[in-house]
């Protein structure tokens, strides 16, 4: 017997039911994946072996002249990929939220760190200015490859796609959901922490100081919390379920 709602009753909106919650483990998954791969670095002491490998940039472990740097370079191409493909299902499934400009800013956003890092993988630094004065040297009078260089380049856009993209996704989910303040304050607080521990490594540059590895920890910390953060859905319902569309109008973007 089918039951119906009475007449002149409103049927409750109901959230947006998965309907392949097996097939949605993966997101949560990659995201984790993604958290362990970016965060290579902890293994520098047993896999580098150089206890002041620290004193300069975390990418110097993947400098062709360091040790078992293929260990390294490959933590970068597998959170490349993971976060590529976190990346494309956000802009697949985020198009249909209210506010989609926004969403879809954050998720192109992470799209960009993903291909910045791919080629960070393969871009790496010739030596390791931080421990070879001739390397330093080197490097100052340009005396190295273009791939040394272009390391810099693709480093700087990766970060700027992670801050790009938890901005983005900070303003997306203050216009889009309004009561969901703890979010948003966790989202603030992760691009206030990434760009003061730039700036923070900015200053140790000019200054000349060591352990720039610290504040570029910091870095990819929360980068690496973030990527997990978007396969676990924390922003709104997991990427697998899609949400309804929002109100239409000159407010939909």
């Amino acid at each position: 017997m089918m039951i119906t709602d009475p007449p002149g009753r409103a049927t409750p909106e109901r959230a947006p039911v998965e309907p392949h919650p097996r097939r949605a483990l993966i997101w949560p998954v990659l995201g984790l994946i993604a958290m362990i791969t970016y965060n290579t670095w902890v293994l520098w002491i047993p896999v580098n072996g150089h206890p002041h490998i620290i004193d300069g940039y975390l990418s110097e472990l993947s400098a062709s002249d360091q040790p078992r740097n293929l260990f390294f370079r490959g933590g970068d191409l597998i959170t490349s990929l993971i976060v590529g493909a976190l990346g494309i299902r956000a802009v697949l499934v985020w198009r249909h939220r209210a506010r989609r400009t926004w969403w879809l800013v954050s998720a192109w956003a992470l799209i960009v760190f993903a291909v910045a890092t791919f080629f960070d993988a393969f871009f790496a630094m010739d030596c390791s200015p931080t421990l070879d004065t001739a390397c330093r040297i080197a490097e100052e009078a340009g005396r190295l490859s273009d791939v040394h260089y272009a390391h810099t380049y693709t480093s700087v856009l990766a970060q700027t796609g992670v801050v790009t993209s938890i901005l983005a996704a900070y303003v997306a989910l203050r216009r889009s959901y309004p009561g969901s303040s703890r979010r948003r304050w966790w989202l603030l607080a992760g691009a206030v922490i990434e760009v003061s521990a730039l700036t923070i490594m900015l200053v140790m540059i000019a200054a000349g100081l060591p352990w720039l590895g610290i504040p570029q920890a910091v870095i990819v910390a929360v980068a690496s919390i973030w990527f997990a953060a978007v396969g676990f859905g924390v922003l709104g319902p997991p990427l697998e379920a899609k949400t309804p569309d929002g109100p239409a109008g000159p407010d939909a973007g």
